[in-house]
């Protein structure tokens, strides 16, 4: 019995302290490691933390930047843009500033990171007249993180 609950006390704390340690527990910079309707199994398949004890659009399945990123990308499968090729390794990937997850059996493995459109988000540029308006800026997750 003793066995058993140190068993079980070891596991827990390491299933709380997530992939690299204690990462997962600094709750106050969370980047999005997911996608809409990624259920847990498959967000710790890919590394990530998980905490569906949030609201307001705070992710459920996330990774902290200080600590970890290995090419995860929130894209979910159905919307992978491929960018690699058949046979092509993680490091090759990577090194063409692609993103790379292989948890997920049947999707693109070497895709394209997310582009991101925020209409909201406006450009200004002044000028003699005052403020201009410039097109709505596009944004592209072009993170160039060493491996």
């Amino acid at each position: 019995m003793e066995k058993f609950l140190m068993f079980v006390l070891l596991f827990g704390v390491v299933a709380v302290m997530g992939q690299d340690g204690d990462s997962c527990a600094d709750q106050t910079t969370r980047y999005d490691c997911g996608w809409l309707g990624i259920d847990e199994e498959t967000c710790l398949a890919r590394d990530c933390c998980w905490d569906s004890n949030v609201s307001g659009g705070t992710p459920y399945c996330y990774f902290n930047f200080d600590t970890y990123y290995d090419g995860l990308c929130p894209v979910a499968p159905s919307e992978r843009v491929d960018c690699g090729y058949v046979g092509i390794t993680k490091e090759q990937c990577l090194s063409k500033s692609c993103c790379w997850d292989e948890s997920v059996p049947d999707a693109k493995w070497c895709f394209n990171q997310p582009v991101f459109m925020l209409p909201e988000s406006k450009c200004f540029i002044s000028g003699r007249g005052g403020a201009e308006e410039l097109l709505p800026q596009i944004f592209n997750w072009d993170l160039q993180i060493p491996v």
